[in-house]
């Protein structure tokens, strides 16, 4: 019984040596590697300060970026266009109103009257001199067939950020190196993090597909500004008419 016993014990410190095992074992041998081959002086590092957790880099990561700017977009061009749209109908309003519409046409001194043209016509005209970006369906399409192109086959990457410390002269310094396993293979250091275009295939569209997506949000963004700011002046001049 005393020799079962002592069995079980030995099992039950192995599994529990095993438990305590130092999660980042292989990282930190990979590091070791490398600064045997890339410093100077290997000796002159001092200590691993920290290993960061796990982060994945794929298509993914960017497909959901851009969902997320065109429900963005889509949530702001709705707000803008419901404003428009209400705001044409207060100008009709207007027209049949022959006192507004006096005073409006002989006050353009007055702030409100000036600010509720100057507003009304800047987002009417930026409605007329670019009705593409204001749409932007071109940029919608264009977003959707990149990331639904399933002839594309992207890199998979996982990172993690070694930080370090080592001697410098009579000083210390901190620095820090990428722990990268790309495609499921063999792991290595690197001291330049991943870019984007290492990715493959059209990741390289995403950008600029991007900054489109951004310049039609603030566009929008400025056609909201400039209605709501002339629904303000609105309520102004009604309130001096009266």
């Amino acid at each position: 019984m005393e020799k079962y016993n002592f069995v079980f014990v030995v099992l039950f410190i192995f599994v529990f040596t095993q438990c305590k095992e130092d999660p980042y074992r292989e990282i930190k041998q990979e590091f070791k590697l490398y600064v045997n081959g890339n410093f100077d002086n290997p000796k002159d590092l001092e200590s691993i300060i920290s290993i960061s957790e796990q982060e994945v880099l794929c298509v993914d990561t960017f497909l959901n970026m851009g969902y997320r700017m065109l429900k963005a977009y889509d949530d702001i061009r709705f707000f803008a266009d419901s404003l428009d749209s209400a705001m044409m109908v207060e100008f009709e309003m207007i027209k049949k109103d022959p006192k507004l519409t006096y005073y409006i046409r002989n006050n353009h001194d007055n702030s409100h009257v000036e600010s509720f043209i100057t507003n009304l016509m800047g987002q009417t005209m930026l409605k007329l001199e670019k009705p593409e970006l204001l749409i932007g369906d071109a940029i919608r399409a264009k977003v959707i067939d990149l990331f639904e192109d399933t002839t594309q086959i992207y890199n998979v990457f996982t990172t993690q950020t070694i930080k370090y410390r080592m001697k410098h002269g009579d000083s210390m310094r901190l620095d820090s190196v990428y722990y990268i396993i790309k495609n499921g293979g063999t792991p290595y250091i690197s001291k330049e993090a991943i870019k984007m275009s290492a990715l493959g295939g059209r990741i390289e569209e995403f950008n600029p597909l991007a900054k489109e997506c951004v310049e039609v949000t603030k566009l929008n963004n400025t056609r909201i500004e400039m209605l709501e700011q002339a629904k303000q002046d609105l309520e102004f001049i009604r309130l001096m008419v009266k």
